[in-house]
């Protein structure tokens, strides 16, 4: 008769899995509240304001500027002040800019306010998140992932109506105020339990606690700016989320020219976007068994189809409802895994010593070429008149990604 197995010290860990609840409902607020919800003051505050479209589009390029850049800068401080300082700094940088918006007299102070919300959102949500997870779990990365990215899924959903229900029952300043003032008490509460894990080696001096040389393995930023399948995941990365994008900010204007209601339009766009949170958790096991490198290719395969199942649509034809299940199944299960996905791969592919200012880098090149896709979209739709051009060129792009990152695995290797 064999041994009963030992349980999975990671699937048991109560550190690890505290770790992860805390950084996923401090994302859950900041982004939920912020980037998520942007979309709901935005027509408010043109008709309190009588701002244009452009100036409205500065007040949110603004706020996708301060998170690229404070991404960069909070991936190269992390390992010098721990996730738990920079936690505390972008929550309080957070709550600090949703103050001063909502005391706003103009669009100069708006969009600074803006651009300081983004910049405490980047210091306190995916950088610090995936790095935590990455260095507490080894073999379980891709469920405790899903676990995170899926509360930023859920936040997308779930906070922009909470948001709406707040304004319309009092105004747009007081939402703010009481995000800034929920985000601080209960950002900086549940940053003190975020922490690396204890050493698997005798800790040496000069090191953050819970450091080692096992859990700092792994290539310097140096060597890993020069390693040249680091910037081909880069690069598929960008594909992949300039077709997401592509997506993303147009499919409801699509789907009112094809025939549907405005109503009809943002229930799709919903669902599609909650489709996304089984798709995580589906993932996250497939990438634990058979790794995350051989999961992300079929990933882009499977968005690429969604996309194009997009182009038939017509309200009125009897297909219409099959080929629509089709684009919402597809693309909305697999429209989050690159975010969950290409962390775990970069953490494989360069090592921990190296992965919070890589991932910084990374997530700041993604974001900013990621938010040329609407223009891109703009422009191409002005070809024909149609979305079915750019639409086309959507699915087409992680159609070329799939081979990129095929290449980029063959580098990876299991690190610590």
């Amino acid at each position: 008769m064999s041994p009963p197995s030992k349980p999975d010290p990671e699937l048991t860990s109560i550190g690890g899995w505290l770790v992860v609840a805390a950084v996923s409902i401090i994302s859950f607020l900041l982004v939920g509240s912020t980037l998520a919800s942007l979309g709901v003051y935005l027509p408010v505050l043109q008709a309190d304001f009588g701002w244009s479209e452009q100036q409205l589009g500065n007040i949110a390029a603004a706020m996708l500027v301060g998170l690229a850049v404070s991404s960069i800068a909070a991936g190269w401080v992390l390992n010098k002040i721990g996730p738990r300082n920079l936690l505390f700094a972008g929550i309080v940088v957070t709550a600090s800019g949703a103050i001063w918006a909502a005391n706003a007299a103009n669009l100069a102070q708006l969009t600074g306010a803006m651009a300081i919300i983004g910049a405490g959102v980047g210091a306190a949500t995916i950088i610090p998140g995936a790095t935590v997870i990455n260095r507490w779990f080894l073999h379980h990365r891709g469920m405790a992932m899903a676990f995170f990215i899926g509360s930023i899924v859920v936040a997308s959903a779930a906070m922009p109506t909470m948001t709406d229900m707040i304004i319309r029952a009092t105004d747009w300043r007081t939402a703010l105020t009481v995000f800034a003032g929920t985000a601080f008490v209960v950002g900086v509460g549940l940053s003190m339990l975020v922490r690396f894990p204890p050493p698997r080696e005798p800790v040496e001096s000069g090191e953050l606690e819970g450091e080692s040389e096992v859990s700092l393995s792994g290539m310097t930023v140096v060597e890993g700016l020069t390693y040249s399948r680091f910037w081909l995941l880069i690069l598929a990365l960008i594909l992949v989320q300039l077709s997401i994008n592509g997506i993303l900010y147009n499919v409801i204007g699509y789907l009112i020219a094809q025939g549907y209601s405005s109503g009809n339009a943002v229930s799709i766009y919903s669902i599609a976007n909650l489709f996304g949170l089984p798709g995580l958790f589906l993932c996250g096991f497939l990438a634990d068994r058979y790794g995350a490198a051989r999961v992300i290719p079929v990933a882009a395969l499977v968005l690429a189809l969604g996309t194009f199942a997009l182009l038939p649509v017509d309200a009125g034809d009897s297909f219409a409802l099959p080929v629509l299940g089709t684009f919402v199944i597809l693309w909305g299960m697999a429209s989050g895994i690159p975010s969950q996905i290409g962390p775990i791969i970069l953490a494989e592919l360069v090592g921990m010593r190296a992965f919070p200012t890589l991932m910084g880098i990374k997530g700041a090149l993604v974001s900013l070429v990621g938010a040329l896709a609407p223009i891109a979209t703009g422009a191409l739709f002005a070809v024909q008149g149609s979305y079915h051009l750019p639409f086309m060129v959507s699915g087409l792009l992680a159609v070329v990604a799939v081979p990129m990152f095929v290449l980029a695995k063959k580098g990876t290797r299991k690190s610590a």
